[in-house]
């Protein structure tokens, strides 16, 4: 997820603007929608991307995929704001502060709808599982609101 860093820089260069158009078309779309997450997932961002909420057909994982609302340092950074405040020296954290790592992973989000399925391997990405997947969706047909436009986020 690269593309969307936090940062006031890229709040002035309209950064929440670009991303509800990205949104919104994603959201639009009326084609067959699938998303593999390769690595990271967090925040925003894997909303915009095609999620399950906004309406993917299919949401794979692969077993290393990372899932959630917030990056495991962005979490640690507000859970622990007060002890890493008054720490002496707060890049020499405990390691319990750590462990929020664990709860990203792919597996109990694809329990709770986040993803389709976590795939085996890379390898059979390409192969069944996503050529199924479109096979399913050949006769894909979404049924809109008669209306001459959208209403895009400008």
């Amino acid at each position: 997820m690269p593309g969307f860093l936090p940062g006031t820089a890229q709040e002035y260069n309209g950064i929440i603007r670009h991303g509800a158009k990205l949104l919104y078309a994603f959201a639009e779309a009326t084609v067959p929608k699938l998303t593999v997450i390769t690595r990271k997932a967090y925040g925003g961002a894997y909303d915009v991307m095609s999620s399950k909420h906004i309406g993917g057909d299919f949401n794979y994982a692969w077993p290393a995929a990372e899932i959630a609302v917030m990056g495991p340092q962005a979490a640690v950074n507000i859970i622990f704001k007060r002890e890493i405040a008054a720490a002496e020296d707060p890049a020499k954290r405990p390691r319990s502060w750590s462990r929020t790592t664990r709860k990203s992973s792919p597996t109990p989000t694809s329990r709770r709808s986040a993803a389709s399925s976590t795939m085996s391997s890379s390898r059979r990405t390409r192969g069944p599982t996503l050529i199924r997947s479109l096979h399913l969706l050949k006769e894909k047909q979404v049924d809109r609101p008669h209306r001459r436009h959208g209403n895009i986020p400008l």
